[in-house]
């Protein structure tokens, strides 16, 4: 049976990328370019082929081993699971905000609001959840534990159909053009981010830049389609930084190659319009996204940091930041920094954004080849790839601008590595034509000496795979211009017609994507995580204790869990159907934050990404909802447990699960309010450490209703039905004609709504607040019957309209170019007309 599975998603695979293929090929055409059936074909079975052993069954593309050590406990650890602990964020992360959304969507409501993760949150405003992402839309035909290797497949075939395409509107030949392809595909662009977002919205790179080059050179409908559809894919993707990089990388290409005879106006005309366009087909999950940024965790970081002005001095060891300097050696080898995650790490940073820096023996001699021959039109691929090398490797002027510039300033510089990585594939392979048309000059030969001494001296051994790499690299310079002017002296058969300038073209290119695969293959390999397929989120019996103390609570739908120290850490709970209490993202509000840290002493920062719970509140514990609490029984001791209210409801070996009878439901009604700001002076945390509440609950402002002196007691509130993100709440009745709050455990206000009804029919909007310095609140009046609370995220409304204008408006140009569709191209090809 599990044969047959996995031949099932291998021919689902294979239908995929081959649609995936044509799509992109009816594209290429409206950019100009024809591809060949023969690239089409290599560009759906390669990703197979590389793939194949993630598809038969016997390994799982994710690093869901790392789970037998420690995080999932009663399994039993499989040797060397911490191989791949760097790669956790798709275990810990990705994946179970993929499973959250899959059981969202396959509800009848929108999967606007999760209660399951972290603490409450939605999906729309965390682009790495990839809510409308195409690629990641493709891999959720498959089956979760497939998602991974589906993704990549997809993602593979349209970064190199996009390289060959990129290269091919370039000027490059189709021999060159399909190694550099290979090479974007297998290097640092895509491989070690590769289960990441990253990866999804680098595979659009080339895409981007090659319609934004056709644009400022020869503009026509069919590009502007291509460019506008391209940059909504590219920004749905889920990786604003990359994406951010891509249209800089763009933008450069496109301005180094402008024609003169298209003025300035028409050309902001075109790209603005199609940049635009594309931002408005995104604009669902780009507004609720932007809403949220400024009082997100990642904003408060980025804010705080401040940068001395450098102090350069002689030796080039003062040019670059200390920590990152050494990044530049993984540009001369793929083993530079060891063999990945098979030998320490001798570079700088870590093995994945070190690894975005690698371009192989093949890229590298073509970026050397590229750089002497001085040709205009690879300047400005080469000038954005040594842009991004500099910065990620924290060349100090550099980043002292970049620092202080809006976009830049907080953008982590090692992304830019993805991009320039892929453009730098596309200039090599303009090198490598160089050569192929001409016998390289004693500049270009000088160049790939130096290159190919640093590479074989960047690796402490292997040396003679690397010298006999390079020697290859040698002949194919040397043999270039005999692949040009094979014809000019070559025997002719009986009929007068000779093969050999192709059999001649036929073994150099072949040769080329040879040192590609030898290059770039085995270092690929070594990044993917592989991983056992009964590690994927095996049951253990402390998770069904847990889930079963939840069931019990009166704190149900909303009731929670919170492990201590590290246990359940960070999204890993909500695969097992688990209420996770602390966020691990960085589109987190710093506003939950600074209440998680007041309440439990959990504090993440940019220098401590994992943070651990200090400390057990037990007014905390209630308002939040937590219900069960997971901790190791040794380190807590059970007396201090219960004298804050816990019942012990089991013991598993270290770990032991607690009961907490207290905890509240996720909405209820208050009678007695304070003002936040006047509790501390020193700041919301302090004021939230020491709330008690017999007190009070906290609300932001000061302009606060007055509070009855002898409070009514809060009226009642039954649900009259739920759903994650909407309640419907019927309130019992009001012995007093005075407004009562209506108090939430879900972050916010922002997104929430809040309507109330009366028994005689009117009702409106009430006025909603923040309580308990980050959550949801509001101001109920005291004729209102029913309280209807619904939450969709910022911006999202706003967004879907203009996707539909801007939808409406692609699909009008669309009409009108396919309607001279079959006009006649200048190749013989079927394409786009000029429109």
């Amino acid at each position: 049976m599990e044969r047959l599975g996995s031949l099932a998603v291998l021919g689902g695979l294979l239908i995929v990328l081959s649609a995936s293929s044509w799509l992109l090929g009816r594209a290429a055409a409206a950019l100009g370019v024809r591809v060949p059936r023969a690239v089409q074909v290599a560009a759906v079975l390669g990703p197979c082929l590389f793939l194949l052993p993630f598809l038969t069954g016997g390994v799982h593309l994710t690093s869901t081993d790392l789970l037998t050590a420690g995080p999932v406990p009663g399994v039993a650890a499989v040797e060397d699971a911490e191989r791949y602990l760097l790669i956790n964020d798709p275990t810990f992360q990705f994946i179970p905000w993929e499973a959250e959304l899959r059981r969202l969507l396959r509800r009848p409501s929108p999967a606007f609001w999760s209660d399951r993760l972290e603490g409450g949150s939605s999906p729309w405003v965390n682009p790495q959840a990839q809510v409308l992402s195409p690629v990641a839309w493709v891999a959720r035909l498959f089956p979760l534990e497939h998602f991974f290797v589906v993704k990549v497949a997809v993602q593979s075939t349209i970064c190199l159909l996009g390289v060959w395409v990129l290269a091919r509107r370039l000027g490059a030949s189709g021999a060159t053009s399909f190694a550099a392809a290979c090479a974007a595909t297998l290097g640092g662009g895509m491989i070690p981010w590769a289960l990441f977002p990253h990866t999804g919205a680098a595979a659009w790179v080339p895409w981007i830049t090659a319609g934004l080059v056709v644009l400022a050179r020869r503009p026509r409908a069919g590009a502007w389609l291509v460019t506008s559809a391209a940059f909504a894919a590219l920004l749905m993707a889920g990786h604003p930084e990359v994406a951010f990089a891509a249209g800089v990388a763009g933008g450069v290409v496109g301005l180094g190659l402008r024609t003169r005879r298209l003025s300035w106006i028409r050309l902001a005309a075109w790209w603005g319009s199609s940049a635009v366009v594309g931002f408005a087909l995104a604009a669902p999950v780009l507004l609720p996204f932007l809403a949220a940024l400024p009082g997100s965790q990642r904003a408060f970081e980025m804010g705080a940091e401040t940068f001395r002005w450098p102090t350069l001095g002689w030796h080039p060891r003062t040019w670059f930041l200390e920590s990152d300097r050494r990044l530049l050696l993984a540009a001369l080898h793929p083993h530079a920094m060891g063999i990945p995650f098979r030998e320490t790490f001798r570079g700088s940073l870590n093995w994945l954004e070190a690894g975005a820096a690698t371009l192989g023996v093949w890229t590298l001699a073509g970026v050397a080849l590229a750089t002497a021959r001085l040709r205009l039109i690879a300047t400005p691929l080469l000038g954005f790839g040594a842009f991004a090398l500099l910065a990620a490797a924290g060349f100090e002027p550099l980043v002292w601008i970049l620092r202080r510039l809006p976009p830049f300033s907080v953008t982590a510089y090692p992304r830019l590595l993805l991009v320039g990585s892929i453009l730098l594939c596309v200039a090599a392979a303009l090198g490598w034509d160089a050569v192929r048309r001409r016998r390289p000059s004693g500049v270009m030969i000088f160049a790939l000496l130096s290159a190919g001494v640093g590479s074989v001296l960047s690796v402490p051994g292997g040396w003679v795979a690397s010298i006999a790499a390079w020697s290859v690299v040698g002949w194919m310079a040397w043999r270039g211009d005999g692949v040009r002017n094979a014809g000019k002296e070559r025997p002719r058969d009986v009929d007068g017609s000779s093969d050999r300038p192709r059999r001649n073209i036929t073994l150099w290119s072949a040769v080329g994507v040879g040192l590609v695969l030898f290059s770039l293959a085995p270092w690929a390999w070594q990044m993917l995580p592989t991983s056992r397929p009964d590690t994927f989120y095996p049951s253990s019996p402390v998770f069904d204790q847990l889930a079963a103390t939840l069931e019990t609570s009166p704190a149900r739908p909303g009731a929670r869990v919170l492990g201590t120290d590290y246990l359940g850490y960070p999204s890993m709970l909500s695969m097992y159907g688990l209420a996770q209490t602390r966020p691990h993202n960085p589109m987190s509000p710093q506003h939950y934050l600074e209440v998680l840290d007041a309440a439990f002493g959990f504090s993440p920062d940019v220098d401590n990404y994992f943070a651990s719970v200090e400390r057990l509140s037990s007014p905390w514990l209630d308002f939040l909802g937590i219900a069960a609490v997971w901790t190791l029984a040794a380190a807590e001791g059970d007396d201090g447990l219960e004298a804050i209210g816990l019942d012990k409801a089991g013991s598993f070996g270290p770990f032991a699960v607690f009961r907490n009878p207290d905890a509240a439901p996720p909405w209820r009604l208050e009678s007695r309010w304070r003002s936040l700001e006047s509790e501390s002076e020193h700041g919301h945390v302090d004021g939230l450490r020491a709330w008690r509440p017999e007190e009070g609950v906290l609300v932001s402002g000061t302009d606060l209703p007055p509070a009855s002196g002898h409070p009514d007691p809060p009226r009642a509130l039954e649900p009259r039905s739920y759903r994650a993100g909407r309640v419907e709440l019927e309130l019992g009745q009001s012995p007093r004609a005075m407004a009562q709050l209506l108090v939430t455990n879900w972050p916010g206000p922002a997104g929430w709504s809040v309507r109330w009804q009366g028994a005689d029919g009117r009702g409106g909007a009430a006025e909603r607040v923040r309580v308990q310095g980050a959550f949801l609140g509001a101001w109920i009046p005291p004729e209102a019957g029913r309280v209807i609370v619904r939450y969709v995220p910022p911006g999202w409304r706003a967004g879907v309209l203009m996707s539909i204008v801007a939808g409406l408006a692609w699909g009008v140009v669309a009409f009108r170019v396919c309607r001279r569709r079959y006009g006649s191209t200048t190749d013989g090809q079927v394409g786009f007309s000029s429109g």
